[in-house]
């Protein structure tokens, strides 16, 4: 697969996936006190000059007559330390001027913890990785008396939160190594564990035990002594944590077969924690497959990635995983590589996945769509999966899994029946040109793109795609960076110093839609119609009052609740 394609960000993508997001991102982030002529993008930049208001670099001062002037270097503020800079992807060195500390303090937990957008992870991933001077206000305590987390820690807390572990690490790697701030000890501690590093979290372990008394330091005590022989001291440490109320029967339990009592039970595996996967990994404790029904996405990374989990509950945690953006696509196609088939099974993958786990089923269509030379079976065994997959609610993974298969399939007139399918996964996934040629097949080929294997009602593939469509034109002369729209050097193009045309609607276009989706039923149809519109409007695009006029009588209803008054207006002031 090219990988310009796969790098892609379709600015469509970004208006539909990343739109609740974007109103905590922009609250915590509200505008920078400096003029500028337009809003600051959210899409990922090109590199960029430093903005006007960035303070210029400090000018050497001469020294005073008779001696020799010497100013002390200031400490580095380990709040203000990022991986990425405003030309990488970051929001700039004052994405919080003019933010107090507090409202950052308060907003940066609610960040969602694992968003099934990838336009919302990655947005949220760039907020958290970005260097930035620390918001003003007051650092030590706060109104209550408590000290004040650290915002570092809170970053890296959201990004294990999202299980974006291999980003939490790089971050802590940046941060200046003080032993007094337990907040970041515990996130290096937990990176560690996770990426089965006991080595590097038991280092940590052993530098807090004198600073701080709580009772995750001290199990992760017991734990280390126990790896390093000293069985006695950890059964000592042990007893004290249950004489003292500490519950966690999964610790204790996990503690005594690290011990040497092979024949004790373990129980309450269900939400482990970080530690709780490295003492299984460990005593060579099978995870149970609730452990992936209930974990956090960290977790599932880390049962993906486990030599002590059976090959389903493996599956299973990597797909979920991936949903959450916590594991690589291509990861998961190389677990699905390892899983063992028979050759009538890979001959007869469209019945023998009717048989398997979904997870299985998946590797074993993918499987044999990836040794599969023929096109048309190739796209039967994809269409397949993607069925399978809608039904499970895994369709976003099946097809970044598939994507370099379905990508290099060639539309042809034998495979409009597919038109729909391809075209709308390619969308999906950002590849607006390759898209647009089964769009073109299924326009020129209507009365075989209609055909379906189901009696449930669909649309002519034509009109299926056509959102898609209209929702790409209108958004790629903006990600060309051409203003309002236009269309750099088209044939419309306004004159030097004339405004731009703002885009429109294709209005013949939606009436088709229209009427072709009736086959959905009154309610679905006016649903679909309100989610088209609202997004070519939020585009920048006119959408004619006809448009509008179909739904003034109609019973669709709001799909969700609004965000809180204060985001909203925090996105207004952005």
């Amino acid at each position: 697969m090219n990988g310009s394609f796969v790098s892609h960000r379709s600015r469509t993508a970004a208006a539909v996936s990343g739109a609740i997001f974007v109103t905590v991102a922009a609250a915590l982030a509200p505008a920078p006190a400096w003029t500028q002529d337009r809003p600051v993008s959210l899409a990922p930049p090109a590199p960029l000059i430093a903005p006007a208001g960035t303070p210029a670099p400090a000018q050497p001062q001469a020294a005073p007559a008779g001696g020799i002037k010497v100013d002390k270097l200031g400490e580095i503020d380990a709040n203000s330390v990022g991986l990425l800079d405003a030309g990488q992807g970051g929001f700039g060195i004052n994405m919080w001027k003019g933010t107090p500390r507090s409202l950052v303090e308060s907003l940066l937990p609610r960040i969602p913890a694992a968003p099934r957008s990838a336009t919302a992870r990655d947005l949220a991933r760039r907020l958290l990785l970005s260097a930035a001077e620390t918001p003003a206000g007051a650092a030590g305590k706060d109104a209550a008396g408590k000290d004040r987390t650290s915002l570092v820690a809170l970053r890296v807390g959201r990004l294990l939160a999202q299980g974006d572990v291999v980003s939490a690490q790089a971050l802590l790697r940046v941060v200046p190594h003080r032993n007094d701030d337990s907040d970041i000890a515990l996130a290096r501690a937990e990176v560690a564990f996770l990426m089965n590093d006991n080595a590097g979290a038991c280092s940590e372990v052993r530098e807090q035990l004198g600073r701080s008394d709580q009772p995750l330091w001290r199990k992760a005590q017991v734990f280390c002594q126990l790896l390093g022989g000293d069985t006695a001291g950890a059964t000592i440490g042990a007893g004290l944590l249950q004489e003292q109320g500490v519950e966690d029967a999964s610790f204790y339990g996990l503690a005594r077969m690290l011990a040497g009592d092979k024949g004790v039970a373990v129980n309450g595996l269900e939400r482990p924690d970080a530690l709780h996967v490295a003492m299984m990994r460990a005593a060579r404790v099978q995870v149970p497959p609730a452990a992936v029904s209930e974990g956090a996405p960290a977790v599932l990374r880390a049962v993906a990635l486990s030599p002590n989990a059976d090959l389903d509950t493996r599956l299973e945690a990597a797909e979920q995983a991936e949903m959450r953006g916590a594991f690589d696509a291509d990861a998961l196609r190389q677990l699905y590589l390892s899983v063992n088939f028979t050759p009538d099974e890979l001959s007869g993958a469209l019945s023998a996945a009717e048989k398997l786990s979904g997870p299985r089923a998946r590797a074993l269509l993918y499987r044999a769509a990836r040794g599969q030379n023929v096109a048309t079976a190739q796209a039967e065994i994809i269409a397949r999966a993607f069925a399978l997959a809608r039904q499970q609610g895994r369709l976003p993974t099946a097809i970044r899994v598939m994507l370099p298969l379905l990508v290099a399939i060639e539309p042809t007139d034998s495979l409009a029946w597919f038109a729909a399918d391809a075209g709308s996964a390619i969308y999906f996934a950002g590849g607006e040109s390759t898209a647009a040629k089964w769009t073109a097949l299924a326009l020129a080929r209507p009365e075989a793109a209609a055909r379906t294997k189901d009696d449930a009602p669909k649309l002519p593939a034509g009109e299926a795609l056509w959102p898609f469509a209209q929702l790409s034109t209108i958004a790629a002369p903006r990600a060309a960076g051409t203003p309002d729209g236009a269309s750099s050097g088209s044939a419309g193009a306004p004159a030097a110093g004339q405004p731009a045309a703002a885009p429109v609607l294709d209005g013949a276009a939606f009436e088709r839609w229209w009427l072709a989706a009736q086959v959905l039923g009154e309610e679905t149809r006016a649903r679909r119609a309100t989610r088209i519109l609202s997004l070519v409007e939020a585009l920048g695009a006119g959408v004619p009052e006809s448009a509008w006029e179909k739904l003034v009588t109609a019973t669709a209803t709001a799909p969700g609740a609004l965000p809180a008054p204060g985001l909203m207006a925090g996105l207004r002031r952005a």
